[in-house]
């Protein structure tokens, strides 16, 4: 005879899980904000959509542009980092890969 499964155990170890998931994104969001602050990437825009943050940095090589034009070292440029908040929101009805890419 196989016993029947206990919905006061099952719940209780999900109750557990989903504490379990809260703390450790909690941590996570926690290290990401210091991260963000101690290389300085910010949003540039808050509009919904907006896929990206940047942060402000110095080249430290020479680059060669199509149009002829040049970067040099220490030339100042944009560090272009994903926000990973809302890449999160792709799985709702119609964020799809097309939505990203647009």
């Amino acid at each position: 005879m196989h016993a029947r499964p206990n919905k006061r155990c099952a719940r209780s170890r999900h109750r557990v899980r989903l504490s379990l998931v809260r703390v450790a994104s909690a941590g996570i969001f926690a290290i990401d904000a210091a991260l963000r602050g101690w290389y300085g990437v910010r949003a540039y825009s808050y509009a919904d959509g907006v896929l990206l943050r940047i942060a402000d940095e110095k080249s430290d090589t020479q680059v060669s542009l199509e149009d002829g034009s040049r970067i040099l070292p220490g030339d100042p440029v944009l560090d272009l980092h994903i926000w990973n908040e809302r890449v999160a929101v792709l799985g709702l009805p119609g964020r799809n890969l097309g939505w990203a890419c647009r």
